[in-house]
This record gives C-alpha cells, structure tokens and sequence, in this order.
C-alpha cells in the first residue's frame, strides 16, 4: 500500500541568542584606560597586596604552606582538607 508523501509544516525555532542584550559597545583597549585613569601609589599598593593575598591563598589551597596571614586581620589555615579563614588574634 502506497501512502502519499506527508509535508511537515515548517516551524520557526525561536531564537535563543542574546535576548537580554540591547547594544554593543567596543571596549576600551586597556592601555588606553591606564591613560585615562593612572593609578595613584595607594591604588597600585591595594593591587599588589590583593595580588599577593590571592597567591597565598592558592599556596594554601594547594597544601604548599598550612597557613599564613592575609590583609585585613585573618588568616588562612589548613587542616587535613579543611581550609579555615579566622580572624588573626589580637597581640598585646
């Protein structure tokens, strides 16, 4: 028995791109944003600090040291897999 050829309808499939987004805006190319806006000393300190906490943090993750001091009174420890951030007792 012969069955005619069946056409599907064609379905539109919504688009699922970028619904959110209403423009576009090119970035600006970072040293051209060091251009408009210098750091000043206490600016390029903050980074450095941040900067280094972060890598003492990841040395701690990593078991390459069980604890050190972080900015701002904490520290970070490790025990077995357990990484703990405390507030660094006060010294008399």
């Amino acid at each position: 028995m012969n069955h005619p050829a069946t056409a599907r309808p064609a379905t539109t499939v919504p688009s699922t791109s970028n619904l959110r987004i209403r423009s576009l805006e090119p970035l600006v190319p970072p040293a051209r944003l060091a251009a408009l806006l210098p750091l000043d000393e206490a600016a390029t300190r903050t980074i450095v600090e941040g900067r280094q906490a972060v890598e003492r943090v990841l040395a701690v993750a990593r078991g390459e040291v069980i604890a050190c001091e972080l900015p701002g009174g904490f520290r970070i420890s490790r025990t077995n897999q357990r990484i703990s951030i405390t507030p660094t007792p006060a010294q008399d």
